[in-house]
């Protein structure tokens, strides 16, 4: 009703104005055509900002709420009024009617209607900051249902895992360059002598990640009643770090003849994994996730390396064939997420934030309409008003309608849509959360969680397979030619392919210095185990390219 009365005040106003000159060019004849200019193009120049804009957001952003068929009945109401007016007081019969108009009494008309206007603004401003209370209070909800509780100092590993970050920026930090030639597209070996005089230096350090992966508990301590990214992006940055000399050391120490010390620490990794995706966060479950395809990348190389099945003992702290844990902790950050979300949104309706100052100095992105090449050189100034009172809401609400259909489908099985044309649907259609709402760009990541999800659970029951052909060669001396050899003595069947159709089996490849087993990827075909669109988000990825999922041993 607000809104209504506000278009309705403003209207009224500019109306109130055109009569008002008006009236005054019937009685100044020298500059009557400079009064009626004055009378019928100041209220078109007042709506012409936000006639602009709300046409941008219809026709450029196709927002379902963008408020362009109000504007434009505003000004063509406006424009037809006006010229009637004029028109009127400019013929013989109507100029000496205009001429009695009393102009004082017009004018005070135009300042009640823009009073009127104001105070519909005031009213919308007035309802806004209690909207954004409402919203701070359901956000504070959702992140106590999801943060876990903090544990002891002496149990919880983050303690240790934020001394061994600082330690790793100071004391213990690896040269850039040194970086690149160990963790960079291409590593130099293990064995190299620069690998074990780096690991040697990097002991205690390394010992302290060691330490903080035999906890069980892992929390980070912090101000859980606002919660941010900017908490989350340097830390995983540093746990990355952690987590490359861990993975190094694995690495290492299989090259050097100590498979199982090998395997305790990618099984340190692992835990390392599911410590970080704990974290009621999208970013920390990816972060978790890609530790997780570290540990098991590095249990690929050392697998080779064992001699004995009883070192394989070091591993089962992995739960190789257990992925929910990884499943769970990323459907939970998504309840953080939206109560991130929502802070956003109660940041930006009661002005702690503007949503063009938002765009640029948090994600470096615009509303695309900063400097248009229309009439009107900057919208910035108006547009952040026009999209906190007119827009928000809606906007929000747009957004709630595409998470909770996401967060319904999440995650849901690929092999449960037929045919890959099915699934690729599914995943733009059904849960995908780029929405034509500007609110909705705060979610870009999200679609592609589900993703990473099933690839992790994928590469998981690939590295199941990996250890049960090791098992094999230790009994027999050799790998299998076939999967179906380690049924059911080593695995009580062959694991299916969460991205194949009717559950088909995951599949091998057997060259003379290679022993691969893969899964399909998620563009639901077999490239023979190749991948090409690794790391490419799926919107951007092209249908030629090969994403199977694959863990290979050397034979």
């Amino acid at each position: 009703m607000a809104h209504l009365f506000f278009f309705l005040a403003t209207l009224v106003a500019s109306l109130l104005w055109t009569a008002a000159f008006t009236a005054a060019a019937a009685r100044v004849k020298p500059f009557g055509w400079l009064l009626r200019i004055i009378a019928v193009g100041i209220p078109l120049l007042a709506w012409l900002p936000w006639l602009e804009l709300t046409a941008r957001l219809a026709f450029q952003r196709d927002l379902p709420t963008n408020w362009f068929g109000p504007t434009l009945t505003a000004f063509l109401s406006t424009l037809i009024g006006a010229l009637w007016i004029v028109g009127a007081g400019m013929s013989d019969r109507g100029r000496a009617a205009v001429g009695h108009w009393p102009i004082p009494g017009l004018a005070a008309g135009f300042g009640a209607a823009l009073l009127a206007a104001g105070t519909a603004l005031a009213v919308l401003e007035h309802d806004l900051e209690q909207w954004a209370s409402g919203l701070r209070a359901e956000a504070a909800g959702l992140v106590a249902s999801v943060i876990p509780p903090l544990p002891p100092a002496d149990t919880n590993a983050a303690t240790l895992y934020r001394e061994a970050q600082w330690l790793s920026k100071t004391a213990f930090a690896i040269p850039s360059e040194q970086i690149e030639r160990l963790f960079g597209t291409e590593p130099i070996p293990a064995t190299s002598a620069e690998v074990d005089d780096v690991l040697k230096r990097q002991a205690p350090l390394i010992d302290l990640i060691r330490r903080g992966t035999e906890r069980a508990e892992c929390r980070f301590d912090r101000d859980w009643s606002r919660p941010n990214y900017e908490w989350v992006l340097e830390e995983a940055q540093y746990m990355r770090a952690l987590a490359r000399l861990l993975s190094l050391s694995a690495r290492r120490q299989a090259v050097d003849g100590h498979p199982a010390e090998a395997l305790a620490d990618v099984a340190r990794l692992g835990r390392m994994a599911e410590h970080v995706a704990r974290e009621p966060f999208a970013i920390s479950s990816l972060v978790g996730m890609v530790f997780d395809d570290m540990a098991l990348s590095a249990l690929a190389e050392v697998l080779p390396q064992v001699t004995r099945a009883d070192q394989l003992d070091a591993i089962d702290p992995l739960h190789i064939s257990q992925a929910i844990e990884l499943r769970n902790a990323a459907k939970k950050s998504l309840w953080c997420e939206e109560a991130m979300t929502l802070n956003l949104a109660a940041d930006l309706a009661d002005k702690r934030k503007t949503w063009s100052a938002w765009c640029e100095n948090s994600l470096g992105i615009t509303p695309e309409m900063k400097v248009p090449p229309g009439l009107l050189w900057n919208l910035e100034h108006w547009f952040d008003p026009l999209y906190r009172n007119f827009i928000l809401r809606y906007d929000v609400d747009d957004f709630r309608t595409g998470f909770e259909r996401f967060f319904g489908h999440f995650p849901v099985r690929f092999y449960d849509y037929g045919d890959p044309d099915a699934r690729r649907r599914h995943l733009e259609e059904a849960i995908y959360l780029d929405r034509p709402g500007l609110f909705a760009k705060y979610t870009p990541g999200f679609p592609e969680l589900n993703t990473f999800v099933w690839r992790t659970e994928a590469r998981r029951n690939i590295a199941g397979v990996l250890l049960a052909a090791t098992r094999y060669r230790l009994a027999t001396g050799t790998l299998p030619e076939s999967l179906e050899v380690l049924v059911p003595d080593y695995l009580p069947s062959v694991p299916a392919d969460v991205f194949a159709e009717d559950k088909a089996s995951l599949k091998l490849v057997v060259t003379d210095s290679a022993w691969t087993v893969y899964s399909i990827g998620d563009n639901g075909r077999d490239d023979g185990g190749q991948q090409s669109g690794s790391g490419v988000p799926l919107e951007r990825r092209d249908v030629e390219d090969k994403d199977d999922i694959r863990l290979s041993m050397k034979r």
